[in-house]
């Protein structure tokens, strides 16, 4: 292999290892934000369960709008116990790529 050839490989490589590591981040971000609703979760449940309300399958009671805790589809769908878990196998899937990626570039320094 050129010293060319070398070279634009290492470069392929180092650009691989960037999308990886952003990845991951972005990925380890998802995963936060999960945390962050489901402990905003617990808190309402613990605290005050019957101001949860989600249009359309939720009863009123007593209630005005501005007093309840309004959870739309997409924070249902962010609960879902199956997508948290998946994510924590996406992360771990993409740590290792991240580091086999930076033993390959290791190895043609």
């Amino acid at each position: 292999m050129s010293g060319e050839e070398m070279r634009e490989q290492k470069v392929r490589l180092t650009l691989r290892v960037e999308d990886a590591e952003h990845h991951l981040n972005a990925l380890r971000v998802k995963a936060r934000l999960h945390g962050e609703m489901l402990i905003g979760l617990g808190c309402k449940l613990r605290e005050n369960p019957d101001s949860l309300y989600r249009d359309g399958q939720s009863a009123l009671h007593g209630y005005s709008l501005e007093q309840l805790w309004l959870i739309d589809d997409s924070a249902v769908r962010a609960l879902e116990l199956k997508r948290i878990v998946e994510v924590g196998d996406e992360i771990r899937k993409e740590m290792l790529n991240v580091t086999q990626l930076r033993s390959d570039l290791e190895l043609l320094k």
